[in-house]
């Protein structure tokens, strides 16, 4: 009776909180002109992963006091998303717009002009990769390796698709559904993630909030470290090879024009088919 009470509150608590939180952190960016603009122009309000952040905080301090809910300590959990989450906030608050892509910064390295939040993103989340992987492969140098890597890279994937409303949670959803159909112990660890996003998410389609580097390395970094548990090493390298291509083709190609031309391509398609 306690369990389920507790496991009730660890799902229904975060989807208050983030209810609650929405409406104020966007009316506290207004009041301190912290909005920024998006790609249609319009001021909105950003780092809206720092909601779900405070949100999940006390969901996965629930879920620890219950048995085989989560699969690492709440310390480590806490310390890795606490840490992630920051990197992408310092990157959503000072980081350089001018900077794109990883060629942008190195760039600006090479050039002298300074060191970019944009290389310290990439560098701490690499670092905190690398300590999480090595807590969790205990002994086994390649895998804190290959498990670093995983981490750092799948955060910034949906660092990535982070550039229209809906879409980094939309990947989140279909990838922890996939998992969850293999891997049923992650669902309690990952239901209160999806009600938080769902009560989050038409916020962001109107187009009021925006993850910001905040929410999408939050959710890479969510996915990937439970990924870690129950993912093999051999899955782990072809998946670092796939995401490695990602990024490599997104230096010289935009991911979001090709989405937005397949889509395109699409609607035309379909209203050929009526016509």
């Amino acid at each position: 009776m306690i369990n389920s009470a507790i496991l009730l509150t660890a799902i229904l608590l975060p989807i208050i909180i983030t209810r609650l939180s929405l409406s104020f952190f966007i009316n506290w960016q207004a009041q301190k002109k912290l909005l920024i603009t998006n790609f249609e122009g319009k001021k909105i309000a950003t780092a809206g992963g720092a909601v779900l952040f405070l949100s999940l905080l006390f969901c996965f301090y629930l879920l620890s006091r219950m048995p085989n809910k989560l699969p690492l300590p709440y310390a480590l959990l806490f310390f890795y998303l606490f840490g992630i989450t920051l990197l992408g906030a310092i990157d959503d608050i000072w980081g350089e717009k001018e900077c794109k892509g990883l060629k942008g910064h190195l760039m600006k390295l090479w050039k002298k002009e300074g060191i970019s939040t944009g290389i310290y993103k990439a560098a701490g989340g690499l670092l905190l990769g690398f300590f999480i992987s090595s807590r969790i492969n205990e002994g086994y140098l390649i895998e804190w390796i290959m498990g670093g890597f995983f981490l750092a890279l799948l955060s910034n994937f949906f660092n990535l698709l982070d550039t229209r409303p809906g879409r980094s949670a939309r990947v989140f959803f279909f990838i922890s559904f996939v998992i969850v159909i293999f891997f049923r112990d992650l669902a309690w660890a990952l239901l209160p993630i999806w009600g938080v996003l769902l009560v989050y998410l038409p916020w962001e389609l109107n187009k009021q909030i925006m993850l910001g580097d905040t929410g999408a390395y939050l959710l890479g970094g969510i996915l990937g470290i439970f990924s870690l548990f129950v993912l093999s090493g051999k899955t782990i390298i072809v998946l670092n090879l796939l995401l490695l291509f990602v990024h490599l083709f997104c230096e010289k190609f935009s991911l979001n024009s090709i989405i937005e031309e397949k889509l395109s391509r699409n609607l035309l398609v379909r209203t050929g088919r009526k016509n």
